[in-house]
């Protein structure tokens, strides 16, 4: 039994690490991006009616929040918040999404690589998908942070 759960804890640690990897793979290329090709980014956030009147500090200082997030999530004491970080990033975009699906005649993406093709309710798809992935991390991140054993009363007593 003890085997089974060391198995399943290096399972679950193995897939804290490649949702990690994921966020920091997808945050580093989006935020790269957006910084090489930073004055194209500016405008594209001009034409959004959402945005337009903050579009420079949003192209300023997202890069920045993605890759904060990304250290962040490197370093296996800060991944529990990383992870909330990625899912309140997740979600912001995705109220951005169905703004632009619900309210826009025509917004540009300011995304690139792949994901720039993607169509606004695939972007919708995406985005939803991701913000799954930041609640696995963050709920098997806690798991395993947290140590179950019974003590002597066959009370279930939680060790942090």
């Amino acid at each position: 039994m003890e085997k089974l759960e060391m198995n399943i804890k290096q399972w679950k640690k193995r897939i804290v690490y490649a949702i990690s990897l994921f966020f920091i793979i997808l945050f580093t290329y989006a935020a790269t991006s957006k910084l090489l090709i930073f004055k194209s980014f500016h405008s594209q956030l001009e034409e959004s009616p959402f945005i337009s009147s903050i579009s420079l500090p949003v192209a300023i200082i997202l890069p920045g929040v993605l890759l904060i997030i990304s250290f962040l999530l490197v370093i296996p004491r800060f991944r529990i918040i990383a992870f909330y970080f990625s899912l309140a990033l997740m979600i912001i975009f995705n109220v951005y999404i169905i703004g632009v699906l619900n309210f826009a005649e025509s917004v540009p993406c300011s995304c690139g690589g792949v994901i720039k093709a993607f169509s606004w309710n695939e972007h919708l798809i995406f985005n939803t998908g991701c913000s799954l992935l930041a609640l696995l991390g963050i709920s098997l991140s806690y798991d395993l942070k947290t140590v179950y054993r019974k003590s002597s009363t066959n009370a279930v007593e939680v060790k942090t």
